[in-house]
């Protein structure tokens, strides 16, 4: 088993980007929804600050990674043949689509239809992005990282982050509409079949890389003892995902800063505690038994 925090910049990174980019996915889902007045899309790029400062903070962390010499050039020049510079490329574009997102809404360039449009362009963007991280970790000489089951589980972290960060995004709409906004409508339905699909996706995930982490083994490890390992992190993983859902349903008729605030912060512990379940589970191409 590799020490997991001598990943830990990456770790922040696939755990704060997922939750960050989940969010404007979720709001994508639900655009539709809300009042589009001039005034109400001001106050919705307000409150897209929030996932948006989550993914440059994923970004910064990164940074930590990226910025050994080693690993720069081959960020640069492998754009379409590495799996990294490819995840880094998507990142790059929803991060700009984002952005100009947010300013022309900003100035009130989009209308009603336009908006619309462009949410749901970026919300598709954010997806991508969330698979393309699971991406970066197809490492062939990695047996237990090379496996479809990465990008599920960041899929999987990005719904549920995105519907987890909900109160908090409303919350903050609200408050910055000078009373164009009361309570916006939220469709349950719409936020639990995205929430189940991200549950769901977790837990595949997982569970499957457990299942392919175990039925390796070669000279110096134990596919076996590397699951064993990654127990405890997956177990807490499931549990503060569930407590962060729980969460977000019960305080989304609030406006209370540390209620709307207190589910987006069990579910970074709770991706964090997955991410160290998936680093725990590395067992690399040698003298197989």
């Amino acid at each position: 088993m590799i020490d997991v925090f001598q990943e830990l910049p990456l770790a922040l990174f696939t755990t704060f980007a997922p939750i960050g980019a989940g969010a404007f996915s979720v709001f994508a889902l639900l655009v539709n929804l809300f009042s589009t007045s001039k005034d109400a899309r001001k106050s919705y790029v307000y409150a897209l600050c929030a996932p948006l400062v989550l993914v440059f903070v994923g970004f910064a962390a990164s940074v930590f990674h990226l910025a050994n010499p080693v690993h720069m050039p081959y960020v640069v020049l492998g754009i379409g043949t590495s799996p990294l510079s490819n995840e880094i490329a998507v990142g790059g574009v929803f991060l700009v689509l984002a952005i100009v997102f947010c300013v022309l809404a900003a100035r009130g360039v989009l209308n009603e239809t336009q908006f619309c449009i462009f949410a749901r362009v970026v919300g598709v963007a954010a997806l991508v992005f969330s698979i393309f991280i699971g991406f970066a970790y197809m490492i062939p000489t990695v047996h237990s990282w090379s496996t479809p089951f990465n990008s599920v589980q960041m899929l999987g972290y990005s719904l549920v982050g995105g519907v987890c960060l909900v109160p908090l995004m409303r919350s903050i709409a609200v408050r910055s509409s000078r009373g164009a906004l009361t309570q916006e409508h939220i469709s349950s339905r719409r936020l639990c079949i995205a929430a189940g699909l991200g549950v769901a996706a977790i837990l595949v995930g997982l569970l499957g890389q457990v299942w392919l982490t175990a039925s390796y083994q070669n000279a110096l490890q134990s596919g076996i003892d590397l699951a064993n390992h990654a127990v405890p992190f997956l177990l807490a993983c499931i549990v503060l995902t569930c407590v962060a859902l729980v969460l977000s349903y019960r305080t989304r008729v609030h406006h209370c800063a540390f209620f709307t605030i207190l589910p987006c912060a069990v579910v970074v512990l709770s991706v964090f505690a997955g991410r160290l379940a998936f680093y725990a589970m590395h067992i690399s191409v040698g003298i197989f038994l």
